[in-house]
C-alpha cells in the first residue's frame, strides 16, 4: 500500500514538473495594440497577428531572452509590424546570453535564407527632421514622426536581432528590418542585427539616433539607409552583401549604403550628415575574386541628393565598385572633402560636406568610384591593401554558406596603421587602434546574431563544442549556440526525473 501511495506522490510530482515545463513555452498572441505599460518575459513566446502599435505614453518592455514570432499578414491582408508611436517607449533588454529574437511564425526549413516572411519593427520620435514635425513614416499614413527635440528618447534597444522580415505593407511599399523615424539620441541602440529581410536593414528617416555594434546581413535592399535630415552616428559596424537571390521577380542584393538628404530639396535642413566609423563592408564578390557569383550589385555606398556625411576608418572588400556620388555637382550640393579637421572651418562647415577618409581600405574592389552619368566622378584616396580578414572570402569561403565565417584582421594588417583622427573630440566615439569593426581578438558578434545560431563563427563552435561535452550530449542539429536559452527545459526534466526516482525510491523503503 505504502509503495502504491509513493507511485502516486511521484505521479503528481510529474504532473507538476510537465505543468511548469509546459509554462515556459506557453504562447501569448498578441492582436492588440499596447496602449498601457507591458512586459513581455522570458518564459513565454510572443506571437504577432497584426499591425501593433505601443502607443503614448505606453513602455514596452521585452526581458532578456524573449522571442516574438510574427504571421505574414494580419486580418486586414497588411504584413504585420511593431510599431511605437512617437512618445512610446520601447525598452528591448537583450543580452549576449540571452538575446531577443524577432522572426517569422514559420518552421526552421522555411525560413533558411528566406525574406519577406514578415514586416519588421519601426521607432518614431520626436527628434528633427528635414520633412517637418508630422511626417508619416512610409507605408503607414497613420504613424508620424519627427519634431524639435534632438536628445529626445524612444527608449533602449540592446542585442536584439531581427529576421527574414521586409514583407510588402501594402502594394510596393516594403518594410525596413527596423526603422527610426525622427528618434533622438536619448536612444540608446547596440547590438543590434537585421538578416535576411527583404528591404532596407536599417533605415533612418531624420533624427539624432546613434549606434555601436550593428550587424546587417543579406538584406535584399540597402543595408543601411539614411535621408530626411539624419545627423547620428554609427561605430563598429559589419555589412555582408550576399550573392542574389530571387523573390518572385525581384533579384536582390543591392548597396551597403544608400544616402541622400532630399531628393526635392538638396539644401533641406537639417541635411543629412550621417558619421560612420570603423565600419567594415563586405561586398558579394568581384573579377578579382575569382568566382562568378552572378549579382545585380555594382557599388557598396551610394550617396546622392544633398548628402552630407562623414566616413572614417572602413574597410571596404570585394565589390565591382566602392562609390558612387550622384547630383554632387548640382546646386545645393554638399562640398566632398578629403582632408578635414577636428573643429571643421570654410567648405567643412558641419553639415554642409562629405568627408571620405583617404586612409579607408579598399580591397579587390574593380573600380573606386562607379559613374552611370557623363559626368566626372571625383578621383578619391584611399589605400589598396589586402586587410587579411581570416575568413570571408566570397568563393572561398562562400560567406553565407560558409562553415566558418571571421570578419577579424591579422596582425600587421593595414587595418592597424594610419588611423583616421578626425573623430577624437567627439565622445560617442571609442579611441581604439584598429580600422574596421574589428580587432584581431574581439569578435563581438559572437554568441548573440545569426553567424552564432548557426554555428559558423570559431568562438561559437569552441562555446557549443563545450557545452556538448558539459552535457555529455550533441547539437541539436539546427545550429543552437550558447547565445540560445535552451538550458531552463533540460534542467527542469532532470529534476522531474531525479524527484521521480527519489520519490519512488524512498516510498519501496518504507
Amino acid at each position: 500500500m505504502m509503495l502504491k501511495t509513493g507511485v502516486v506522490s511521484a505521479l503528481l510530482l510529474l504532473g507538476a514538473c510537465l505543468g511548469l515545463l509546459g509554462a515556459a513555452a506557453e504562447e501569448i498572441i498578441v492582436g492588440k495594440n499596447i496602449t498601457e505599460d507591458a512586459r513581455w518575459t522570458a518564459d513565454n513566446t510572443y506571437l504577432l497577428t497584426e499591425q501593433i502599435y505601443v502607443k503614448e505614453p505606453a513602455e514596452l518592455y521585452i526581458e532578456p531572452g524573449v522571442t516574438v514570432k510574427a504571421e505574414t499578414f494580419d486580418s486586414r491582408g497588411y504584413t504585420t509590424a511593431l510599431i511605437i508611436n512617437s512618445g512610446a517607449t520601447i525598452r528591448a533588454m537583450g543580452t549576449r546570453d540571452a538575446p531577443i529574437t524577432f522572426s517569422a511564425n514559420q518552421p526552421p526549413e522555411a525560413m533558411q535564407n528566406a525574406r519577406g516572411l514578415w514586416g519588421g519593427i519601426i521607432v518614431l520620435g520626436r527628434a528633427p527632421t528635414n520633412k517637418g514635425a508630422s511626417d508619416a513614416i512610409e507605408g503607414l499614413s497613420n504613424a508620424t514622426f519627427g519634431g524639435t527635440d534632438p536628445d529626445d528618447s524612444s527608449g533602449e534597444i540592446h542585442y536584439t536581432r531581427i529576421w527574414h522580415g521586409g514583407a510588402e505593407l501594402w502594394r510596393a511599399n516594403e518594410i525596413n528590418g527596423l526603422t527610426f523615424g525622427g528618434v533622438g539620441r536619448a536612444t540608446k541602440v547596440d547590438h543590434v542585427e537585421v538578416a535576411f529581410n527583404y528591404d532596407d536593414g536599417i533605415e533612418f528617416f531624420g533624427g539624432t539616433v546613434d549606434l555601436k555594434y550593428v550587424s546587417l546581413l543579406c538584406n535584399g535592399d540597402d543595408s543601411l539607409d539614411a535621408d530626411e535630415g539624419y545627423q547620428g552616428r554609427v561605430q563598429y559596424l559589419l555589412v555582408v552583401l550576399c550573392k542574389d537571390i530571387a523573390v518572385g521577380d525581384d533579384s536582390l542584393t543591392d548597396h551597403a549604403f544608400e544616402m541622400d538628404n532630399n531628393g526635392k530639396d538638396y539644401t533641406a535642413s537639417p541635411r543629412s550628415h550621417p558619421i560612420i566609423s570603423h565600419a567594415t563592408l563586405l561586398g558579394p564578390g568581384s573579377s578579382k575574386d575569382g568566382c562568378d557569383r552572378k549579382v545585380k550589385h555594382s557599388k557598396m555606398a551610394h550617396f546622392r541628393e544633398g548628402l552630407g556625411g562623414t566616413f572614417a576608418n572602413m574597410i571596404v572588400a570585394h565589390s565591382p565598385a566602392g562609390f558612387m556620388f550622384e547630383h554632387f555637382q548640382d546646386a545645393g550640393a554638399a562640398n566632398f572633402t578629403q582632408g578635414l579637421s577636428v573643429s571643421g572651418s570654410g567648405n567643412e562647415a558641419f553639415p554642409d560636406f562629405l568627408y571620405l577618409s583617404p586612409s579607408n581600405v579598399l580591397f579587390n574592389v574593380d573600380d573606386a568610384v562607379h559613374s552611370e552619368s557623363d559626368i566626372e566622378p571625383p578621383t578619391i584616396q584611399y589605400i589598396s591593401q589586402d586587410p587579411q580578414l581570416a575568413n570571408v572570402d566570397p568563393c572561398v569561403d562562400g560567406r553565407e554558406d560558409a562553415d566558418l565565417f571571421d570578419p577579424r584582421p591579422a596582425a600587421g594588417s593595414p587595418a592597424f596603421s594610419d588611423l583616421d583622427d578626425t573623430l577624437s573630440d567627439d565622445p560617442f566615439f571609442d579611441k581604439v587602434g584598429f580600422k574596421g569593426a574589428f580587432n584581431s581578438s574581439d569578435l563581438w558578434i559572437a554568441g548573440w546574431t545569426w553567424w552564432a545560431d548557426q554555428g559558423k563563427l570559431p568562438q561559437t563552435q569552441q562555446e557549443t563544442a563545450a557545452d556538448d561535452a558539459a552535457e555529455g550530449g550533441v547539437t541539436d542539429g539546427e545550429g543552437t549556440s550558447a547565445a540560445t536559452p535552451h538550458t531552463r527545459p533540460a534542467s527542469l526534466m532532470a529534476f522531474m526525473l531525479t524527484s521521480v526516482a527519489l520519490v519512488i525510491g524512498m516510498k519501496a523503503v518504507i
